[in-house]
C-alpha cells in the first residue's frame, strides 16, 4: 500500500551543490543533514536534506559524472528529479502497478545495507515523471 510522499529530489550539478543547497538553507531557516552514499540506492550520489512539517524530505542531490543523476541534468537541467513515496509492501506494489503499465527500471526492489527497500518507475510510463518507491525500515 501507498502511504504517501516521504521526500522530492531536486537535482543539481556537482559544482552547483553547495550553493544551492546554501539557498534551500535560507528558504527553510535550518541546516540540512547531509546524506551518506549508503543513503542512496544508486551508487555515486551525495545531499543535503531538508526535513519539513510532516516529515516530508526536500533533498538537493548531485551525481558524479556517468550517474543517473548526471545524466538526468545534462538532459534536463537542474530542478526537480524525482519524487519518493512509501509503500509498506514493495514488490506487492511493484505488481499490482505492473499491471496497470508501469515500467521499473529494475524486475526487483534494490536493498540498501539499512534495510530499505527501493523501485524506480521509468518516467516513460509515469509521463515524464521519475518516481521511487521506498519500503522504509530507516528513515
Amino acid at each position: 500500500m501507498i502511504k504517501g510522499i516521504y521526500g522530492v529530489n531536486i537535482a543539481v550539478k556537482e559544482e552547483n551543490f553547495e550553493a544551492v543547497y546554501k539557498k534551500y538553507e535560507a528558504i527553510f531557516g535550518k541546516k540540512p543533514e547531509m546524506m551518506a552514499p549508503e543513503q542512496f540506492a544508486i551508487p555515486g550520489h551525495k545531499g543535503a536534506s531538508f526535513v519539513i512539517e510532516g516529515g516530508v524530505r526536500i533533498n538537493v542531490i548531485c551525481g558524479k559524472p556517468g550517474s543517473t543523476t548526471a545524466g538526468f541534468v545534462e538532459k534536463r537541467g537542474e530542478g526537480l528529479q524525482l519524487i519518493s513515496f512509501e509503500s509498506t509492501e514493495i514488490e506487492n506494489d511493484m505488481g499490482k502497478m505492473k499491471g496497470a503499465g508501469i515500467i521499473f527500471t529494475a524486475e526487483k526492489p534494490i536493498a540498501t545495507p539499512d534495510g530499505n527497500k527501493y523501485a524506480f518507475a521509468h518516467p516513460k510510463s509515469t509521463n515524464g515523471v521519475q518516481i521511487e518507491f521506498g519500503e522504509l525500515k530507516v528513515r
